[in-house]
Protein backbone atom coordinates (compact mmCIF):
# COMPACT_ATOMS: atom_id res chain seq x y z
CA UNK A 1 0.00 0.00 0.00
CA UNK A 2 2.74 2.66 0.80
CA UNK A 3 0.12 5.60 1.24
CA UNK A 4 1.76 8.35 2.84
CA UNK A 5 -0.64 9.78 5.50
CA UNK A 6 -0.24 12.69 7.93
CA UNK A 7 -0.55 12.13 11.95
CA UNK A 8 -4.18 12.58 12.99
CA UNK A 9 -3.96 15.57 15.20
CA UNK A 10 -5.67 15.81 18.50
CA UNK A 11 -5.28 19.30 20.91
CA UNK A 12 -5.36 19.88 24.12
CA UNK A 13 -7.91 21.37 26.15
CA UNK A 14 -5.30 23.53 28.45
CA UNK A 15 -7.87 25.67 29.14
CA UNK A 16 -10.21 23.01 31.18
CA UNK A 17 -6.78 21.12 32.54
CA UNK A 18 -6.68 24.84 34.32
CA UNK A 19 -9.42 24.80 35.02
CA UNK A 20 -10.02 21.93 37.10
CA UNK A 21 -7.10 22.31 38.77
CA UNK A 22 -8.14 25.73 40.10
CA UNK A 23 -11.09 24.25 41.48
CA UNK A 24 -9.43 21.94 43.15
CA UNK A 25 -7.03 23.92 44.70
CA UNK A 26 -9.98 26.72 45.64
CA UNK A 27 -12.20 24.42 47.19
CA UNK A 28 -10.43 20.52 48.24
CA UNK A 29 -13.81 19.51 47.71
CA UNK A 30 -13.70 19.29 43.95
CA UNK A 31 -11.07 16.90 44.36
CA UNK A 32 -14.06 14.61 44.48
CA UNK A 33 -15.72 15.16 41.43
CA UNK A 34 -11.98 14.50 39.78
CA UNK A 35 -13.05 11.17 37.64
CA UNK A 36 -9.41 11.69 35.49
CA UNK A 37 -5.89 11.08 36.14
CA UNK A 38 -2.66 12.47 35.61
CA UNK A 39 -2.61 10.58 32.45
CA UNK A 40 -5.84 12.26 31.27
CA UNK A 41 -3.76 15.75 30.84
CA UNK A 42 -1.94 16.87 28.04
CA UNK A 43 0.32 19.59 29.59
CA UNK A 44 2.97 17.71 31.50
CA UNK A 45 3.99 20.17 34.29
CA UNK A 46 -0.28 20.01 34.82
CA UNK A 47 -0.41 16.48 34.72
CA UNK A 48 2.17 16.14 37.72
CA UNK A 49 0.59 19.49 39.44
CA UNK A 50 -2.83 17.51 39.14
CA UNK A 51 -0.43 13.97 40.71
CA UNK A 52 0.41 15.99 43.32
CA UNK A 53 -2.49 17.77 44.66
CA UNK A 54 -4.50 14.59 44.68
CA UNK A 55 -1.71 12.76 46.37
CA UNK A 56 -2.05 15.94 49.11
CA UNK A 57 -6.03 15.40 48.88
CA UNK A 58 -5.97 11.63 49.36
CA UNK A 59 -3.27 12.45 52.69
CA UNK A 60 -6.07 14.50 53.85
CA UNK A 61 -3.61 17.54 53.33
CA UNK A 62 -4.79 20.80 52.39
CA UNK A 63 -4.19 21.78 48.75
CA UNK A 64 -4.27 25.55 49.15
CA UNK A 65 -1.58 28.37 49.43
CA UNK A 66 1.42 27.82 51.42
CA UNK A 67 0.84 23.96 51.58
CA UNK A 68 0.61 23.50 47.75
CA UNK A 69 4.01 25.38 47.28
CA UNK A 70 6.03 23.22 50.24
CA UNK A 71 4.60 20.15 48.44
CA UNK A 72 5.85 20.98 45.53
CA UNK A 73 8.94 22.48 46.26
CA UNK A 74 9.15 18.99 48.33
CA UNK A 75 8.73 17.29 45.12
CA UNK A 76 11.16 19.45 42.83
CA UNK A 77 8.13 21.15 40.65
CA UNK A 78 8.39 24.60 42.20
CA UNK A 79 11.39 24.96 39.24
CA UNK A 80 9.14 23.08 36.57
CA UNK A 81 5.75 24.79 37.94
CA UNK A 82 6.63 28.01 39.32
CA UNK A 83 4.74 30.25 41.34
CA UNK A 84 3.42 32.20 38.77
CA UNK A 85 2.00 29.18 36.77
CA UNK A 86 0.01 28.72 40.01
CA UNK A 87 -1.09 32.56 40.25
CA UNK A 88 -1.96 32.81 36.47
CA UNK A 89 -4.11 29.57 36.71
CA UNK A 90 -5.78 30.78 39.41
CA UNK A 91 -6.10 34.46 38.22
CA UNK A 92 -6.65 33.93 34.54
CA UNK A 93 -8.94 30.40 34.45
CA UNK A 94 -12.07 30.81 33.64
CA UNK A 95 -13.65 28.40 36.82
CA UNK A 96 -16.15 27.71 38.70
CA UNK A 97 -15.65 25.31 41.97
CA UNK A 98 -19.08 23.78 41.09
CA UNK A 99 -18.00 23.16 37.61
CA UNK A 100 -15.30 20.34 38.46
CA UNK A 101 -17.37 17.69 37.75
CA UNK A 102 -18.30 19.22 34.09
CA UNK A 103 -14.35 20.03 33.76
CA UNK A 104 -13.47 15.98 34.70
CA UNK A 105 -15.90 14.86 32.18
CA UNK A 106 -14.60 17.09 29.43
CA UNK A 107 -10.98 15.94 30.25
CA UNK A 108 -11.96 12.30 30.44
CA UNK A 109 -13.60 12.64 26.83
CA UNK A 110 -10.71 14.28 25.49
CA UNK A 111 -8.15 11.72 27.15
CA UNK A 112 -10.39 8.81 25.38
CA UNK A 113 -10.48 10.81 22.24
CA UNK A 114 -6.72 11.25 21.76
CA UNK A 115 -5.99 7.42 22.55
CA UNK A 116 -8.27 6.37 20.39
CA UNK A 117 -6.67 8.88 17.76
CA UNK A 118 -3.42 7.68 18.44
CA UNK A 119 -4.45 4.24 18.32
CA UNK A 120 -6.20 4.79 14.97
CA UNK A 121 -3.07 6.10 13.44
CA UNK A 122 -0.78 4.01 14.43
CA UNK A 123 -3.11 1.18 12.93
CA UNK A 124 -3.38 3.21 9.67
CA UNK A 125 0.95 3.67 9.92
CA UNK A 126 0.70 -0.44 10.30
CA UNK A 127 -1.55 -1.16 7.28
CA UNK A 128 0.33 1.25 5.06
CA UNK A 129 3.76 -0.67 6.09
Amino acid sequence: MNQLHAPIKHHADLPTEEALIASIIVDSSAAEAAQVVGADFTCPSLRKLFDLIMALHAAGEPTTGRHLLNAMTTAGLIEEIGHDRIRNILNNSQFEVAHARFYSERLRAESIRRKVLIELSQTISDIDK
